[in-house]
């Protein structure tokens, strides 16, 4: 019976995060004029608990923390705030939560980061490409 919850569960999650992940994107596309944090800490907590049931070694606070903080730093690019953030919004856990919601903004960081350079990268190459004469 345990199985059974556990797999339905992560089903349950898998669900959830794909369609806030879409419902934003649409909003967003449409023009809303929400801000990031809301919708950043539902997808961090979502995908926290989805780790945590996954992992089942994990505490699903810890994760939580973990992607509040990821979350919210790829939206909002502050690793401080977000880890603080996390650590507040996750505060039943205390003290023992913040090197967890440290690691989540700092990973956070790190993959928008990069994700920034390729978009560079990739912007810099097409435009030199075309500002080359044809001969």
């Amino acid at each position: 019976m345990a199985s059974l919850i556990t797999e339905t569960s992560i089903t349950t999650l898998l669900v959830i995060i794909v369609g806030k992940l879409i419902v934003y994107g649409v909003a967003l596309g449409s023009g809303f004029r929400g801000g990031p944090i809301f919708p950043a800490t539902f997808i961090g907590v979502a995908c926290g608990g989805l780790a945590a049931l996954v992992l089942t070694d994990l505490s699903i606070s810890a994760m939580a923390a973990v992607g509040i903080a990821a979350t919210a730093t790829v939206m909002t690019r502050l690793p401080f705030t977000s880890a603080l953030l996390a650590m507040l919004l996750v505060g039943v856990a205390g003290t023992a939560i913040a090197p967890f919601a440290i690691i989540g903004a700092v990973s956070g960081f790190v993959v928008k980061d990069a994700v920034d350079r390729l978009k560079s990268r990739r912007s810099s190459t097409s435009t030199s490409s075309v500002d080359q004469p044809i001969t």
